[in-house]
């Protein structure tokens, strides 16, 4: 989701696929696959694939920033990207009203057996790591509670300003436009 809006942002052209991330070198999702003058390569990890394009703009988004603005938009972005990614974790794989209408749309990238028996196995994975940081199916109130609190310290951050640094928008306003 990262990736594919600072990509809209910028106007650059891609196809995204749905794929099994064991095809990607670190095994993970996102990664892109770049073939430039017949030359093919894979870059994974969204934060890699920002940087990537931007050092090929002309203008980078962050370009002017402080030490000390450059040190909030780290922190905010870790606080955002390891407390959001449980809390949307959870929408989908723990709380029982977001798994029902995710588990079909999971199980249209499966085929055969995978979904059948993959996806239960991998919630079964993610319901005992998100446990082990409180989020239960049968407490969804609670579950969703640390979010909410960020995404309200986040409001209070933002203020009534457009952008967290100023009237410019930077790589950490990509998760807000």
């Amino acid at each position: 989701m990262k990736a594919e809006t600072y990509l809209r942002y910028r106007e650059i052209e891609f196809e995204s696929v749905a794929c099994n991330p064991r095809k990607s070198p670190s095994k993970q999702i996102p990664f892109i696959t770049i073939d430039e003058l017949g030359d093919s390569r894979t870059i994974t990890d969204s934060e890699k694939i920002i940087r990537y394009f931007e050092s090929r703009q002309d203008k980078p988004m962050d370009v002017g920033l402080t030490t000390l603005q450059k040190a909030t938009a780290y922190l905010i972005r870790s606080k955002v990207e390891e407390d959001l990614y449980w809390q949307i974790t959870y929408m989908r794989w723990g709380d029982p009203e977001g798994w029902a209408v995710f588990l079909p749309d999971l199980k249209k990238h499966m085929e055969g057996l995978k979904g059948k028996f993959l996806p239960s196995i991998i919630r079964r994975m993610l319901l005992r790591q998100m446990a082990r940081r409180g989020m239960k199916p049968e407490k969804t109130e609670a579950s969703y509670a640390p979010g909410i609190k960020l995404l309200d310290v986040l409001s209070d951050i933002l203020g009534k300003k457009e952008y967290f640094l100023g009237k410019d928008i930077r790589t950490l306003d990509k998760f807000k436009i």
